[in-house]
């Protein structure tokens, strides 16, 4: 196990968060000061890369507790968090990645020259003639940028593969960051898209995506769920540190119940029902 002393995360002035993409500022003026407070470092002082831990007490049909725990990649730069795979799993991705971006280059360079297939999409959406004609050059262009950006994309796998394993594991972080940062590149910008995206858990989430986790009753208060067990101690009940810890809490839930029904092509199984879930990243490599 990797100990994790804790520091207090170096604080972004509100001037530069803004320029974050998809940065909810009036969120994070609420919950950023509890955040920080939170937010743990594998090494001796604070460095780009910390961990933000989540932990979810689910109770079973029996009565039993199942407490789950994960550690978010937080990056504390651009406050964004990453799945919690640990570096010998971003290699294994990595490595796979660069087997298959060579069929994807192709896939995606004979979809925008035969023009039709993407003309046919675009005009399929049913917006408007500017958009139409923005989409149809953005098609064009990608016949020569496709190509462009999977030598870059294997080129920096290749290099990822050479030189990481012999670094820090921030080195590991680094160049997945990169990678994540070169694809969305790619698909101009856009994260996590279904159809050209081929390292999605190289792209991280907003930290004020934690946002949307804040589940609501009728009457607008804060919805508990009957398989979650709330008991944070020493945290005082609806102040900025106890909802942070329930959106947390609601984070880790839903991705758990993610694993659960989706099929882990790397590990070769479903995450199983009865199972406690503990971050990989918590373990050496």
């Amino acid at each position: 196990m990797v100990s994790t002393a804790c520091f207090a995360a170096p604080i972004i002035p509100y001037s530069e968060l803004k320029y974050i993409r998809d940065f909810n500022e009036e969120w994070s003026k609420t919950y950023l000061s509890s955040l920080q407070k939170k937010i743990t470092f594998p090494n001796e002082a604070p460095t780009r890369w910390g961990r933000l831990l989540m932990t979810w007490a689910e109770v079973k049909p029996t009565g039993e507790i199942h407490n789950h725990t994960y550690s978010a990649c937080i990056d504390t730069k651009e406050w964004s968090f990453y799945v919690d795979h640990r570096p010998r799993e971003i290699f294994e991705r990595c490595l796979a990645h660069l087997l298959l971006r060579p069929l994807m280059i192709i896939k995606k360079t004979l979809y925008h020259l035969s023009i039709v297939i993407p003309l046919y999409h675009i005009i399929k959406k049913g917006s408007s003639f500017e958009y139409c004609l923005r989409e149809v050059a953005k098609s064009m262009a990608d016949i020569v940028r496709t190509p462009l950006f999977g030598i870059a994309l294997i080129v920096s796998s290749i290099a990822m593969l050479c030189i990481c394993p012999f670094g820090s594991d921030d080195l590991a972080l680094d160049g997945r960051r990169l990678l994540g940062k070169l694809e969305q590149m790619s698909t101009w910008g856009e994260k996590k898209v279904k159809q050209w995206t081929m390292l999605k858990c190289f792209q991280p989430w907003e930290i004020s995506y934690l946002e949307s986790f804040y589940e609501k009753n009728d009457d607008d208060t804060c919805k508990y769920h009957e398989d979650t067990l709330y008991e944070y101690p020493n945290i005082v009940k609806d102040s900025a540190d106890y909802n942070l810890e329930v959106l947390k809490t609601h984070f880790l839930r839903r991705h758990i119940q993610y694993l659960r029904r989706h099929f882990d092509y790397f590990k070769c199984h479903y995450f199983p029902q009865d199972a406690v879930y503990t971050s990989p990243i918590l373990e050496t490599r």
